[in-house]
């Protein structure tokens, strides 16, 4: 056991955050590079896709002409950030000055780090951020919320800016806290991004980032028009800075399902700023190749054949497709399921990963999908859940509307939706697929939304159940005819 190559091997963890190496054999696709270029604005991907990946390696370039801040709203004051809207404005365009002023702030916090003398702008910022934070570093949740977390109170007299002219403000007709603080951001906003803008190195690039958004997702109309509001803020700044010659790059990161949920005006003037997250057989296999090449000290080239077994499994299908069909094209899934088989390769004693191994492995990849699809849906769709176990009813992998409506009556569950409001939930986080007949090889296929989100649902066709949860949900492969 001693010699076992296989113990020498660490897929990583699943969790981008939690993977002390990420740096070592992160995977530099075109997708970074048009991120990191500014040619894409938005990040736009299902759970598992590698958002927080690329976040975390720009976040952590340390080089002085890419200033980099990256915000996480884990434990964020979502209730009361989502009171500091613009209500004489449309829901669109309600949070756009907050989220500007968030942004400006950090800007703020980048340039003061960075700038060695003194000027008069670079005096005024700091005086600024003084006197409303009593400090030159707040922490971002501080900038709309007190440390009792209440609303932050911004007194426009007292910030030293001449061309304000602010004289005595009057809030009669804004008697909350929320709708002053919006007043008083709509002030300063404009005059804040002059200042910065105007000490912006043209040389540098500037990166505001912004990740774990989704945890504050409660699919209420609010959160919504927040996240509408960020999407904006961030775009207007990126091309205000191009404008100037500057290189100012607000990146969002955000999960498709919210994103898909988002309904404005000119939503798709933006999209090709939006860079979605996809990925390949070929892209996936240098992942994994690349974690098995740090681990053993190898090179790349036959990192795979090193710890899997070469003998095809059934329906003499390669070990590699085997698994990668039972993924949804994410490093995640790939990920863990090569873990699992590696975990049982070590419990059965083999010193590379043999087709037993794999199909043991699956058992436990199984559950941790099932898993991953509630953890992603849950929000959005609470019967998640009972929707499960209408497909665990059918005990088959494929099945045709009839069946599926056969079975949600008889089961009882979720009666106050239709079998087609069930089925359009289940499709649209691809957990079923439907059939596609034809193409350049003829014969048939199954698709799912991850591999072509233009699909149709049409249900009146052959539906499958994805390939991942036929383990969990104990199905069979198919009807016998």
């Amino acid at each position: 056991m001693g010699n076992n190559i296989l113990e020498k091997v660490n897929f990583g963890h699943i969790d981008a955050e939690a993977d002390p190496n990420l740096i070592r054999y992160f995977l530099e696709t075109d997708s970074y590079k048009r991120i990191f270029s500014g040619e894409k604005m938005y990040v736009i991907g299902r759970k598992g896709t590698g958002k927080s990946a690329i976040y975390l390696s720009i976040e952590g370039i340390n080089d002085i002409n890419f200033p980099v801040t990256g915000l996480t709203f884990d434990d964020y004051s979502w209730q009361v950030h989502n009171k500091i809207k613009d209500e004489s404005k449309s829901i669109d365009f309600a949070y756009v000055n907050t989220w500007k002023y968030i942004i400006l702030l950090e800007l703020a916090k980048l340039i003061l780090k960075e700038q060695k003398a003194d000027s008069k702008e670079v005096n005024e910022i700091k005086s600024f951020l003084q006197i409303v934070y009593g400090s030159l570093t707040p922490s971002f949740r501080e900038f709309l919320v007190d440390k009792t977390r209440r609303i932050k109170c911004l007194e426009l007299p007292k910030i030293p800016w001449a061309e304000l002219s602010l004289g005595k403000l009057e809030f009669e007709d804004q008697k909350t806290p929320e709708r002053k603080l919006i007043a008083s951001i709509n002030v300063v906003n404009s005059i804040l991004q002059d200042k910065l803008f105007h000490l912006l190195s043209s040389d540098k690039m500037y990166f505001v980032m912004f990740d774990k958004l989704d945890d504050g997702w409660d699919n209420s109309e609010e959160f919504k028009s927040s996240m509408i509001g960020l999407l904006r803020a961030c775009r207007d700044l990126n091309l205000e800075s191009r404008k100037c010659y500057k290189h100012l790059r607000c990146i969002p990161f955000l999960r498709s399902d919210i994103y898909d949920c988002l309904q404005y005006n000119d939503k798709n003037k933006a999209y090709p700023d939006i860079e979605f997250l996809n990925w390949n057989l070929e892209s996936l296999k240098i992942i994994i190749n690349k974690r098995i090449s740090y681990s053993l000290g190898k090179g790349m080239q036959s990192s795979w054949e090193h710890i899997f077994d070469t003998k095809k499994l059934a329906k003499r299908t390669t070990n590699f497709n085997y698994i990668t069909k039972r993924t949804l094209l994410r490093p995640r899934d790939i990920i863990q399921f090569c873990a699992s088989c590696k975990n049982m390769a070590l419990r059965n004693h083999h010193h590379k990963i043999l087709s037993e191994d794999i199909y043991e492995g699956e058992n436990e990849y199984s559950e941790f999908i099932y898993r991953e699809f509630i953890d992603e849906a849950h929000k959005q769709c609470p019967e998640i859940e009972q929707f499960f176990e209408i497909l665990r009813g059918l005990r088959y992998e494929r099945f045709t509307f009839e069946n599926f409506e056969e079975e949600h009556k008889k089961s009882g569950i979720a009666k106050s939706l239709n079998s087609s409001v069930v089925l359009k939930n289940l499709f649209d986080y691809s957990i079923i697929g439907i059939e596609r007949i034809g193409g350049k090889v003829g014969g048939s296929r199954f698709e799912f939304k991850y591999t072509d989100p233009l699909i149709r649902p049409e249900f009146n066709r052959t539906i499958v159940i994805h390939p991942s949860l036929k383990k969990h949900l104990k199905l069979i492969e198919r009807r016998k005819r």
